[in-house]
């Protein structure tokens, strides 16, 4: 028996964000005790998600720039990106399946 397997793509953050030019902002939030929130967060700089006709700017929270860097594939995963969404240069990219990023893996600063 034959079998053809139509799987969805797969790729680490580091390659995705490479492939398409984008860049990966880690934030040090300033007064993060006072409000209670978490000390860091990480967002791919200038992406949107869209869903439907709504974009959004989706981050994640971590009180380490590790710990922020690690939510990112699962916010970003197979979704629809949308690119310097207010300019000329607007694009979109179909998200593939991220794999989970790697504590420990170096952060080209």
């Amino acid at each position: 028996m034959k079998i053809e397997r139509k799987l969805v793509p797969e790729s680490t953050l580091d390659e995705f964000v490479d492939r398409h030019g984008l860049v990966v902002e880690v934030v040090e939030r300033d007064g993060h005790l006072k409000y209670g929130l978490p000390r860091f967060y990480a967002h791919l700089k200038g992406v949107e998600v869209k869903d439907g006709i709504i974009l959004s700017s989706p981050f994640s929270d971590g009180d380490t720039e590790n710990a922020a860097l690690e939510g990112l594939s699962g916010i970003y995963s197979e979704r629809l990106l949308v690119v310097d969404a207010y300019r000329a240069t607007r694009r979109e990219i179909q998200c593939p399946r991220l794999l989970p990023w790697k504590a420990g893996k170096e952060v080209r600063r």
